[in-house]
C-alpha cells in the first residue's frame, strides 16, 4: 500500500510539473509572439524620420527584455523537463 501511495505522490508531482511546463511553454509562446510583433513594428518605424529612430531604440529595449524573459522561461522549462525525466526514470521497469 505504501508503494502505491508513493507512486500516487510521484504521479501528482509529475502532473504538477507537467502543468508548470505547460505554463512555461505558454509564456515562451507569448514572448515569441511579442518579439515577432515588436520586430514588425521596428521595421515600419525604421523607415520614418529621425524621431522614428528614437522610437526604434526604445522598441529594441523592449525586445531585449522579451528575449531575456524568453531565455529565463526556456531555462525554467529545461529544468522542469530534467526534473520530470528524473521522476519518470524512477518508474521505468
Amino acid at each position: 500500500m505504501a508503494a502505491f501511495r508513493s507512486i500516487e505522490r510521484s504521479t501528482a508531482s509529475i502532473a504538477e510539473q507537467i502543468r508548470e511546463i505547460s505554463a512555461a511553454s505558454e509564456q515562451i509562446a507569448a514572448g515569441t509572439e511579442q518579439v515577432s510583433a515588436s520586430t514588425a513594428e521596428l521595421s515600419a518605424l525604421s523607415s520614418k524620420s529621425a524621431e522614428g529612430a528614437q522610437v526604434t531604440a526604445e522598441a529594441v529595449e523592449r525586445q531585449m527584455e522579451a528575449v531575456r524573459n524568453i531565455h529565463s522561461s526556456a531555462q525554467l522549462l529545461s529544468e522542469r523537463y530534467a526534473d520530470l525525466q528524473r521522476l519518470v526514470n524512477r518508474f521505468k521497469l
